[in-house]
């Protein structure tokens, strides 16, 4: 498959996070989370965000790409198939193909959108800082993208981390 824009670059990495229970034998349909107030995260919104970054982080370090893929927003899993994911951030951002460990700071929301800084590490010892792009879908936090915190990578701009 080939990328349909090379916009997509920056547009990177996604992430889902499923919430469902089952009660008596029946499964229970997920609500999406309410927005938080714009602002700095809430302690439960930086929560959500976080580990749906780590599961992505922990698929990719894994070399599973199409369950990395399935953390990504619904619009992005229309135009970047599992092998053009690879191909990015093996590419764009190697730091995180071998990811190893990372470190969440910073969480701001507006309205369904979220940033949080990241922090991460290779297995080498390598660190590359990120900015995520996340959405609020109906079934929680997506990551719609991530671009280089300093502002490097195509595409990139004010990464958007006002305090």
């Amino acid at each position: 498959m080939t990328m349909r824009t090379p916009a997509l670059a920056p547009a990177l990495l996604g992430a889902l996070l499923v919430a469902g229970c089952t009660t008596g034998g029946e499964v229970a349909a997920p609500s999406p989370p309410a927005p938080a107030a714009d602002g700095p995260c809430d302690d439960a919104t930086f929560g959500a965000i976080e580990s749906v970054v780590a599961a992505q982080l922990d698929d990719m370090s894994a070399g599973d790409w199409a369950a990395a893929l399935e953390h990504a927003t619904s619009g992005f899993r229309e135009q970047v198939g599992p092998d053009d994911l690879e191909q990015i951030i093996t590419e764009s951002f190697p730091v995180v193909a071998d990811n190893a460990e990372h470190l969440a700071a910073h969480c701001t929301v507006q309205g369904d959108a979220a940033r949080l800084a990241v922090q991460v590490t290779d297995t080498a010892g390598a660190d590359q800082a990120l900015v995520y792009l996340l959405e609020l879908e109906e079934g929680g936090w997506q990551i719609a993208g991530a671009v280089p915190a300093d502002g490097s990578g195509p595409g990139t701009g004010d990464p958007g981390l006002q305090a």
